[in-house]
């Protein structure tokens, strides 16, 4: 089946991506080490994102797809944005206190306002919100069980569909690796992995197809 080569071609690259940002952080700053948790973490939602697809749980796959594009951008914004006292909000222990502490933070909309005014990060500014501008409301859909879902329930989630999210899913991926490839400060890391683009282009957005809203939807 298509979905299963497309779910083992991403794995791939995955591993690809895995063994060439095997290094450490450039230093062992808060600010470094709290935007590598959040761009790990939206790795991971990445890999659930496959796993649920390829068990055939496609529906909540959008679902995670919002969480893995709102963990790399809080990775982002952590590393350029974040004030000392917000990064020690994210660096505390868990606690009731911390929790409450932490619902301060900017929500993802804010986050990418303040990007757009940091130059260095105008690259990953235009792709996060190009992605923001195509998929919101069918995520929010997804996340907060409205007629999307719903609908896709009843009548079934189409396979094209289903690739399709897998396929925005690595491009998230390949943003979060050239962020984890900034943090980690080795020269020429990131040419690296774009080359990858071309390499395993098949599993990443086609960008003549149609608008993620739709895809999704």
């Amino acid at each position: 089946m298509e979905i299963e080569r497309l779910v083992n071609r991403s794995e791939l690259l995955m591993q690809n991506l895995s063994e060439l940002l095997a290094h450490p952080l450039y230093d062992d700053s808060t600010r470094l080490g709290v935007s590598a948790q959040a761009t790990c973490l939206s790795l991971e939602h990445a890999a659930a994102v496959r796993v649920l697809v390829c068990s055939g749980m496609t529906l909540s796959a959008p679902a995670m797809l919002r969480c893995q594009f709102e963990a790399l951008a809080r990775g982002i914004w952590s590393l350029y944005c974040a004030s000392e006292a917000q990064l020690e909000s994210l660096n505390k222990p868990l606690d009731n206190e911390s929790a409450d502490a932490s619902r301060s933070l900017p929500a993802v909309g804010a986050m990418l306002d303040q990007l757009g005014k940091v130059p260095v990060a105008n690259e990953a500014v235009r792709c996060l919100s190009e992605f923001k501008l195509h998929s919101w409301k069918a995520l929010n859909s997804y996340v907060h069980s409205g007629l999307h879902p719903l609908r896709r329930q009843a009548d079934g989630y189409p396979s094209e569909l289903a690739i399709a999210t897998v396929r925005q899913s690595n491009g998230l991926a390949m943003l979060a690796a050239m962020q984890i490839a900034i943090l980690t400060g080795v020269p020429g890391l990131q040419k690296t992995v774009v080359a990858l683009n071309c390499r395993f282009g098949s599993c990443l957005p086609i960008v003549a197809e149609e608008t993620m809203s739709t895809r999704i939807s």
